[in-house]
């Protein structure tokens, strides 16, 4: 007979199930402890400023392209703080008339615009601005008048005279600022206090100066308080300054527009007299002057079809005949009768003679 293997008792094989289940949880607690210990590992890898100490440790850093992304992020809220408490005040604001250059309308230019589309560059000589100023913001936000920032022009009687507010004076009493001392300006702890603010092209670390701005004077006769005086508005000459955010050349008069006034009858006229040395400026001769640095001073085609363009030595004789003293203000007698009366005619006037 085949023998046979005595039966497991059952008291053995609870003892072998109980020591499997001990060794399971030991090595199932030591790995918990190992993905504990790991993790904060990670998560302090995720903190700003932690790539440093990971790479320290052999752990991962995070790339490059991450951290500038990171850093974009943290500019563009940086920015978006900065609208939210000085809305219209950002980098790309107040440097033109209207934000991001777009076109002014025509209702909002200077009066004339429509004739003059530029100002005369022989007239107002070409500037460089390198303030950021917002208009808008100031006039139909914060409810400032032009005579706040402005108020050496309602009594100033000559062109030449500074009508740019004064910082110490103007600009001090809102922004956080002290421009008592130019060549020390001390800034306040507000945004609005620092000096690229408000100076375009400023950079830290040079001594506080900032980017000279160039106003030349314009060469015109200008009380502008005799204008102010017969309660003449601003915008009656500079457009509707408080539309825009930048005032720049573009805002300054237009000689057509002026004509809205300076060319009516004697009796409506009053003392705006439309003799053009009213204005301009004249030579010890009397004459008006007309070159300038700029450039040569000429009459615009509106002005009775007077504009010397090419064609204008065969056309001239309809205008000098029929308004001879407009001729005058820049021609003296001898400018015409050295051709009129000489014995022998410029050749590329009177080709056939």
């Amino acid at each position: 007979m085949t023998s046979r293997k005595p039966p497991t008792p059952p008291s053995a094989l609870s003892g072998w199930i109980l020591a499997i289940a001990c060794v399971s949880a030991i090595v199932l607690g030591m790995l918990s402890a190992d993905a504990a210990a790991q993790q904060p590992k990670e998560q302090e890898a995720l903190k700003p400023g932690a790539s440093a100490s990971a790479a320290a440790e052999g752990g991962a850093a995070p790339s490059p392209d991450a951290e500038d992304a990171k850093e974009d992020e943290e500019e563009e809220e940086d920015e978006d703080e900065e609208e939210e408490l000085y809305p219209g005040t950002g980098p790309d604001h107040g440097i033109y008339p209207l934000h991001g250059n777009e076109m002014v309308p025509l209702e909002w230019m200077p009066p004339g615009t429509n004739a003059s589309p530029v100002p005369s560059d022989e007239v107002f000589p070409p500037q460089t601005i390198t303030i950021r100023f917002n208009h808008k913001l100031h006039m139909k936000d914060f409810e400032q008048t032009c005579k706040v920032c402005h108020k050496a022009a309602f009594d100033s009687v000559k062109s030449s005279d500074r009508l740019m507010p004064d910082a110490e004076e103007t600009c001090d009493n809102c922004h956080d600022v002290d421009h008592g001392d130019l060549d020390a300006v001390e800034s306040g702890g507000e945004r609005n206090g620092e000096c690229g603010f408000c100076h375009i092209g400023y950079e830290a670390g040079k001594g506080g100066r900032v980017a000279r701005m160039v106003i030349p004077d314009p060469n015109l006769r200008m009380n502008h308080k005799a204008h102010i005086d017969r309660n003449i508005d601003c915008a009656q000459c500079h457009g509707v300054i408080a539309q825009l955010e930048a005032a720049t050349r573009e805002q300054l008069p237009r000689m057509a527009g002026c004509f809205s006034c300076h060319a009516k009858p004697p009796p409506a006229q009053g003392d705006a007299r439309g003799h053009c040395t009213n204005c301009h400026l004249t030579e010890p001769s009397g004459q008006m002057q007309t070159e300038f640095s700029t450039g040569v001073l000429q009459p615009p085609q509106w002005l009775h079809s007077a504009a010397h363009t090419p064609d204008w030595i065969e056309r001239h004789k309809g205008v000098a005949g029929g308004n001879s003293a407009l001729c005058s203000n820049c021609h003296r007698s001898d400018f015409c009768t050295d051709c009129h009366d000489g014995r022998v005619r410029p050749r590329n006037v009177h080709p056939n003679d």
